[in-house]
């Protein structure tokens, strides 16, 4: 890989500048990834370390977003990167994500960071739904919108 991962320090330094007592009315995310210009994990930090996640860590690092979420999901997400690298501001892209018969809906928080993006993301489990274990996942809708 070509970059050097993020120190806790420098993480916990992010979140506190972008989540801080002057920006209180942002929800802080509960995954933070950051892709580069090709769509590849090149780090990740969970503020909470028992956040639950469909993959996470070090499996992630150097694994392209379609090879790791499930369709269409790994395809918005990829598509938003590119977006973000191209307009150099802030998206905002919602999805539902069905894992083991429980519905998650997630908004991922695009940022343009150096020359890489940065995804905030937060899950929101809704009430659990009858079939198979399956995982599937759709795009809800797509908001672009300036995240301050």
């Amino acid at each position: 890989m070509d970059h050097t991962r993020l120190s806790q320090h420098a993480w916990d330094f992010l979140s506190h500048k972008l989540f801080g007592s002057d920006n209180a009315w942002i929800t802080p995310p509960q995954k933070l990834f950051l892709w580069n210009s090709k769509g590849i994990y090149i780090d990740y930090y969970y503020p909470n370390p028992d956040t639950k996640h469909y993959v996470g860590g070090e499996q992630l690092l150097g694994k392209r977003i379609t090879t790791v979420l499930p369709q269409p999901m790994a395809k918005g997400v990829q598509t938003m990167v590119f977006q973000t690298l191209d307009i150099q501001q802030a998206l905002v892209e919602y999805y539902e994500l069905t894992i083991e018969q429980q519905l998650y809906r997630v908004a991922v928080r695009f940022l343009p960071f150096e020359n890489n993006v940065l995804g905030l993301v937060n899950d929101y489990v809704h009430l659990e739904q009858g079939g198979t274990s399956v995982v599937r996942s759709r795009v809800v809708r797509r908001k672009k919108k300036q995240v301050q």
